[in-house]
């Protein structure tokens, strides 16, 4: 793979700083929040670049899928490096095949569940179920696909199987970060890792366990190992998280609930890709916009799941999470 010169990326960085004035900002949040229906809500993203397809789709998250699958097809055709998608990409190949794995053992339709927005469309994906010998497909998709397979068939519990794969996510974002040569991408792999780590201790400890589920939850590519978070208390979190994730470790450690720890977490990686603003050109802009875009749906679905829950205004502004423009 090679390696990310600035240079290559001056026509996508300004192509990126023009789509970013379209991107959901605070303003744009608040008047969705207080819009007197749900349908003048939804046309406030008219001007977000949404209008086409809340237009064709009969549901918001059919339409939010289909504008994350046109975005990252338009964003292809210009980055001269695909690896910077890539990273993000991976999430949803590794959603994927924790969909096809579990469907093929237990053989039902799961056609309704997969998300073809990945770096594998899905019907190659399905091919490499459930042994991983599919030659179009790459060596870490397939051996993740035939491990999870195998731990399934083993353990029967699906929940060890996610571990696993979220584990191989994490290796194979981090793998193709650090191949670029971006200090920046990598950095956000990392910070997302840490992020994982975090949650999966508090959610551990809230539920009783112990070094039994958090040594198959915990990835290894965060900045904290992996090691000295296996019999850690909630209340040690801030003590390791001095960095970005403080704010969220000293919530956990408060006990504050945990959609305030997720919501903290999520900050800091908005605050992380809120750096890429002053960079005149490089990778870093359209990797932060990447990102802002997958944040922005987050918001979305916050405002409109709150409005259709009959949640205050207030209420729903306490979900959101910090805004990258």
């Amino acid at each position: 793979m090679a390696k990310i010169r600035n240079e290559d990326f001056l026509f996508t960085t300004g192509r990126i700083r023009s789509l970013e004035r379209e991107l959901l900002g605070r303003e744009r949040m608040e008047r969705m929040i207080d819009a007197k229906t749900d349908e003048d809500a939804l046309k406030i993203l008219y001007d977000c670049g949404y209008q086409e397809v809340l237009a064709a789709e009969p549901s918001l998250e059919k339409a939010l899928s289909r504008f994350r699958r046109e975005l990252y097809e338009s964003l292809e055709t210009y980055l001269p490096v695909p690896a910077v998608l890539d990273v993000f990409r991976f999430k949803y190949d590794f959603h994927n095949i924790k969909t096809a794995v579990k469907a093929a053992a237990r053989n039902y339709d799961a056609s309704t569940l997969y998300i073809d927005a990945g770096t594998v469309p899905v019907k190659e994906l399905l091919l490499s179920v459930p042994d991983g010998k599919n030659p179009a497909v790459s060596p870490e998709i397939n051996e993740a696909i035939a491990s999870a397979a195998d731990t399934l068939a083993r353990t029967g519990d699906p929940q060890l199987v996610d571990f696993e794969l979220d584990r191989a996510m994490f290796a194979l974002q981090a793998k193709t970060a650090a191949a670029t040569g971006s200090a920046f991408l990598a950095g956000y792999v990392k910070l997302s890792a840490d992020a994982a780590n975090l949650r999966a201790v508090s959610r551990a400890r809230r539920m009783g366990r112990g070094r039994d589920l958090l040594r198959f939850a915990l990835t290894d590519e965060g900045s904290v190992a992996a090691e000295k978070l296996l019999d850690i208390s909630e209340d040690a979190l801030p003590a390791l998280y001095t960095g970005p994730l403080s704010a969220a470790a000293s919530a956990a450690a408060s006990g504050e609930q945990m959609s305030s720890v997720d919501r903290l977490c999520d900050d800091a990686l908005v605050a992380y890709i809120r750096e890429a603003k002053m960079v005149t050109f490089g990778e870093q802009p359209a990797a932060a916009y990447i990102a802002a875009r997958e944040f922005e749906m987050t918001q979305i679905r916050i405002i409109m799941a709150g409005r259709s829950s009959g949640l205050s205004p207030e209420a729903i502004r306490e979900r959101l999470r910090s805004s990258y423009v």
